[in-house]
């Protein structure tokens, strides 16, 4: 699948994504209550057909692919994955820089919405900086160590460094599965209800931070700030749901690419209606060091749940799920 984002300047973002769709399935009905390896291994390659197809197209764009090596038991979807109790996930991840310019980027990988240590490029650690030159395009291996059997939710992300991209329309690269690793077992979670105002008619989904409580005057978003206290790292998270269904997800929070804690956890499980907005007090004061700190706040949608179904014919089928970034700030504590 190929997806394209567009920003404030037109500049195409254009993914290749083996396994970003999402949808509900019931394992039991496809290997039964016990959990059994597929016979199968996974694909062997990326498809090139599709890569080759895009580069050829002349597109300016950011191209990004992700596979898991055939061991890892992939679907042909790439959307879920079944290994031993024990067993290290590996893959690799396919990059191409189609822009006019020189971008460099952060890696960063979460497991059950809990960032990890991995290896990237035969690297370990939280997060890695790549950097590509135009036209440039790279294939970097992955491995990364399951902490304990059951079924986890797989996302890495690929974020554009901040001197390299608008701060208020950020474009999140990202590659999402399912890991099950001896089990196909969730663990379980409760949810936070918000959504304590009608919903603004013009905007169907928003998610942006600043200093005003009300939402109903100021849309702008900070995008930087100087403050002199910690204690002044305190804002307002606004969300808004103007669609006719509930909305299911989860908030991240990151200052420097490292996570910290939202709310009352590292993961903040909520639920919108429809036709409401919500606001949240969020304070970062206790994570904020001497100099610059960027804070990037991600909305995951659907969490917990599996990336694809088998529907009529046998065939596989999947719908769209999103990872949003908030406006990026950067603040500076001086």
């Amino acid at each position: 699948m190929v997806h394209f984002n567009f920003g404030k300047h037109f500049v195409k973002y254009i993914k290749i994504i083996f396994y970003i769709a999402l949808v509900f399935i019931n394992h039991n009905s496809v290997y039964g209550s016990e959990f059994k390896l597929p016979d199968k291994f996974g694909p062997n390659d990326f498809d090139y057909g599709i890569i080759n197809h895009f580069i050829g197209s002349g597109q300016k764009g950011i191209i990004t692919a992700f596979k898991g090596a055939p061991e890892m038991r992939g679907t042909e979807l790439q959307l879920s994955y079944y290994i031993k109790e024990g067993q290290s996930f590996i893959g690799e991840y396919l990059i191409g820089n189609y822009l006019e310019k020189k971008i460099e980027l952060k890696i960063f990988c979460i497991l059950n919405y809990h960032q990890q240590e991995y290896y990237f490029n035969d690297k370990k650690g939280e997060v890695h900086v790549i950097e590509l030159e135009p036209k440039e395009r790279k294939i970097y291996p992955f491995k990364i160590n399951l902490p304990h059997k059951g079924a986890y939710d797989f996302i890495l992300l690929a974020v554009k460094s901040s001197d390299f991209v608008n701060q208020i329309n950020i474009d999140v690269l990202y590659h999402r599965a399912n890991i099950f690793a001896g089990d196909t077992a969730y663990p379980n979670t409760d949810y936070h209800s918000i959504g304590e105002k009608t919903a603004l008619s013009n905007f169907d989904f928003i998610l942006f931070l600043n200093k005003d409580s009300s939402m109903d005057n100021n849309f702008q978003p900070v995008v930087s700030e100087a403050i002199s206290k910690q204690s002044e790292a305190r804002y307002f998270l606004h969300t808004n749901n103007n669609q006719d269904i509930t909305i299911t997800s989860i908030l991240l929070a990151f200052i420097n690419y490292k996570q910290v804690r939202f709310m009352t956890d590292k993961v903040f499980f909520y639920t919108i209606p429809p036709k409401r907005r919500g606001v949240l007090k969020v304070d970062f004061s206790p994570y904020i060091q001497k100099g610059n700190n960027e804070i990037l706040i991600l909305n995951i949608e659907n969490p917990y749940v599996d990336m694809e179904i088998r529907g009529k014919e046998n065939k596989m089928n999947q719908i769209l799920t999103g990872v949003k970034a908030a406006n990026r700030l950067t603040l500076t504590y001086q």
